[in-house]
């Protein structure tokens, strides 16, 4: 079998973000991205671009039209092949196409990096080429389905994008694309949370024992699945990543803008409308298996011993 394997250019831009703002009445001390975000003091771009609005974003999106050229991938005549391939789907790209992709601000060291971190127009961007290319049911997956249902339930999906920049682990489904990250990460970071960059293959303490994932393989053999997990096609479980856990139990609340995590508070000085949110990673491992038990070792019997609690 094959997979349209297709880059897709982005840059991010600030209209990205969309959700509130922490509350500067209840925190202070929080940079803005422009101020602890290189990309604004390394970059120059000739006018009428400019990182501060969307031009840039549109800009790279727009070299998309030019170097891939997908709308003449295929012959202007009556061969039938535009919009009927059954080959899946694999777009890839450095920044992010959702803000979904990325946990809420409070749980952020820097909690206004969203604004510098995707594209919307990212996002389009490789839906219509999935369009192009035979994929017309992204809207049968409603408005959010999470990989764990469509796992579990047998049902796979015919588009992979993978992304990065975030240096957050991923593995998700929204709107009848799967989205992953493997982020290599610095080695301070692998230090400091582990937790949060390990999916897949990709994971331990020890480095020489973090090994690529495998997000492809046409290998039907199983018996050299073990390492990649991944046998032929897309992988058939779900890989990990911690923030995508969390929000498969979990509803995004961004609203709760006056809120910073511990980890993230103990970094800016509390005003009297802030609060320090509470947050229990054990609780969120044991939601997880508890909703999940499929995805995990021995998981009828854990889930027997544990429904109760």
């Amino acid at each position: 079998s094959g997979v349209w394997d297709i880059p897709l250019f982005s840059f991010h831009h600030t209209s990205f973000d969309t959700e509130p703002h922490i509350d500067p009445t209840a925190w202070k001390g929080i940079p803005s991205a422009r101020r602890v975000v290189a990309d604004y003091r390394r970059t120059k771009w000739p006018k009428p671009l400019s990182p501060l609005d969307d031009s840039v974003a549109k800009f790279f999106d727009g070299l998309n039209d030019v170097i891939l050229n997908l709308d003449n991938l295929f012959p202007d005549d009556d061969s039938g092949w535009a919009g009927t391939t059954t080959c899946p789907v694999l777009t890839f790209s450095h920044f992010l196409p959702r803000i979904e992709l990325m946990p809420e601000k409070r749980y952020l060291s820097i909690p206004t990096l969203h604004s510098c971190v995707g594209s919307t127009f990212l996002e389009t961007r490789l839906r219509n080429a999935g369009r192009l290319l035979g994929i017309n049911d992204y809207g049968s997956y409603g408005s959010e389905v999470s990989l764990h249902e469509n796992l579990d339930g047998g049902k796979g999906v015919d588009h992979l994008h993978a992304f990065g920049h975030s240096h957050l682990s991923w593995d998700a489904i929204i709107e009848g694309v799967r989205y992953i990250h493997v982020p290599l990460a610095y080695p301070k970071e692998w230090e400091q949370r582990r937790r949060s960059l390990e999916i897949g293959s990709m994971k331990g303490a020890e480095r020489e024992k973090r090994f690529p994932v495998c997000i492809w393989s046409n290998n039907s053999d199983p018996r050299d699945n073990s390492f990649t997990h991944c046998g032929n096609g897309f992988p058939k479980a779900w890989l990990g990543g911690w923030w995508s856990k969390y929000y498969s139990i979990m509803d995004r609340q961004p609203h709760r803008n006056n809120e910073l995590a511990p980890w993230v508070a103990r970094r800016f000085r509390k005003l009297p409308k802030g609060v320090v949110s509470d947050f229990d990673h054990a609780k969120v491992e044991i939601e997880h298996k508890l909703h999940h038990p499929s995805h995990w070792a021995a998981s009828g019997q854990w889930y027997d011993r544990n429904k109760s609690k």
